[in-house]
């Protein structure tokens, strides 16, 4: 894979810098991802306010960030912060900024990476075990004002974990999403903190990172805070489109990060486990059969001819219906009752009934609950989205149908970005696997493969922006 991330690896430094050299570094391929916040003035001081460990990333992107890093040896400890301020100070740095390290799980040094000059994204945690408000320190340095800060005295209290909430779809690729949030509920609490930078109402679009907010708890030990982030995460809504609350609801609990066994490689090694198929809560399978029925919408009207129930002189009138999750078959029973419907999946059943129904929003009763769901109906497949998780269902096809041994001949764009690269040449013979184009969004590049062998027709120019969904090419049959 060499050629392919060398080539996007050059792309990006020319976008981005002007100039498409790299760098052949020392390949280490068990890290955390350690960094260190520091703050200087005009004036020389230069302090550490501690360390964030930051390993917890997909994509190398930071999904999870927390202070101080657990486990951390205090010589160590001491020793990378020390090396951060000394490296702010030999370049006359002034502002906030963070050092960065790669540090073997072995614990047994730690190497350079880069200094970001920023106030980053992950620095509310460092501010939660300081007590210390980095954007008013800014201010004042940038001001020409002295820290007055000294470093004996630069408090660390306890623990904090900041999660980072996207518009994303794990389950493919943390795909990122668009579309308007249609609802944004975040708990509030002693020693929580949600820094968003949209509301309710916004619009998640292609043009900017998919990032929602940061969800930041709080608390006397790792555990405690750990144990504070996830329940706000399991009491976090939002809907209008897919998000990796589910997600970090899943990684908070693994027993790996849990146990703080985490390096830079764990979400990639645990990816089938946080992302396994999830199974539908009752609620879902429920409104899910009920579209496939094409009954899905609010009771408006006490007609007998608008239920589900008839006349039968004997049995019952439960339908049972067969869906497809993914690659499993599920069936379930669907019983109108009364007041409402009861459905039941291997041996478990839940009565519930529809409250409202307002596309793509539906609002069902269950157990005392209000459960608030987005749905996508396009006629073959149904769209479930329940708790920041979204499950896509379709009706099971009848016995002999088979799947196109040919494979797709359309290429299109998973997410709307720039189509930053044709690969393969115009009218020029693929197979299947090769890679066609790449689609740019949010700094993640999708590398778009034929999944049949033909001849390429592009019909989309290099350069250009493209839709999600949109067609990219199309691969035509070859002469053999």
């Amino acid at each position: 894979e060499l050629d392919a991330n060398l080539a996007a690896a050059q792309r990006e430094a020319t976008s981005a810098f002007g100039d498409g050299r790299v760098l052949v570094e020392k390949h280490l391929p068990a890290v955390r991802h350690i960094e260190v916040q520091v703050m200087a003035d005009a004036h020389g001081n230069v302090i550490h306010l501690w360390e964030r460990d930051c390993s917890a990333q997909r994509r190398h992107q930071k999904v999870i960030e927390e202070a101080p890093a657990p486990g951390l040896p205090e010589d160590l400890r001491l020793r990378m912060c020390e090396a951060a301020v000394k490296a702010a100070r030999q370049v006359g740095y002034v502002g906030a900024g963070t050092v960065e390290f790669l540090v073997p799980v072995s614990l047994d040094g730690f190497y350079f990476i880069e200094m970001n000059t920023r106030l980053q994204v992950e620095h509310p945690v460092t501010e939660l075990i300081t007590g210390l408000d980095l954007v008013a320190l800014q201010l004042r340095v940038a001001s020409g004002e002295e820290l007055g800060l000294v470093q004996e005295n630069i408090p660390l209290d306890g623990h904090a974990i900041e999660a980072r909430l996207y518009a994303e779809d794990p389950a493919q690729g943390f795909r990122p999403q668009t579309g308007e949030i249609t609802q944004l509920r975040v708990p509030q609490a002693n020693g929580l903190r949600f820094d968003g930078g949209v509301r309710e109402g916004d619009s998640i679009t292609a043009y900017y990172d998919a990032m929602i907010g940061k969800l930041i708890a709080h608390g006397p030990s790792r555990e405690a805070a750990r144990a504070r982030l996830a329940r706000a995460i399991g009491e976090t809504q939002v809907t209008g489109l897919a998000t990796n609350l589910g997600f970090l609801a899943r990684l908070l609990g693994d027993p790996g990060f849990v146990e703080a066994r985490v390096d830079t490689q764990f979400i990639d090694r645990s990816l089938d486990d946080l992302n396994a198929p999830l199974k539908p809560p009752l609620a879902v399978l429920g409104v899910a059969a009920l579209a496939m029925e094409k009954r899905f919408s609010a009771p408006a009207s006490p007609s007998p001819f608008h239920h589900l129930r008839g006349f039968a002189l004997w049995g019952s009138d439960a339908q049972t219906i067969r869906l497809r999750l993914g690659s499993e078959s599920v069936a379930v029973l669907l019983e109108e009752k009364d007041v409402g419907f009861s459905v039941t999946q291997a041996g478990e059943t839940l009565n519930f009934s529809l409250l409202r129904v307002e596309p793509p929003h539906a609002w069902i009763e269950t157990e005392g609950r209000v459960l608030h769901l987005d749905y996508h109906d396009d006629g073959e497949a149904f769209v479930v989205t329940l708790e920041g998780d979204r499950y896509h269902f379709s009706r099971e096809k009848s016995a002999g149908v088979e799947e196109s041994a040919s494979g797709n001949r359309s290429i299109v764009s998973p997410v709307p970005g720039l189509l930053a690269k044709l690969i393969a040449p115009e009218g020029g013979e693929v197979q299947a696997g090769d890679i066609v184009a790449v689609v740019e969004a949010m700094k993640t590049e999708f590398a778009l493969k034929a999944e049949a062998e033909g001849t390429v027709t592009f019909l989309a120019r290099e350069g250009a922006q493209v839709k999600e969904g949109e067609v990219i090419a199309e691969i035509g049959a070859g002469d053999g």
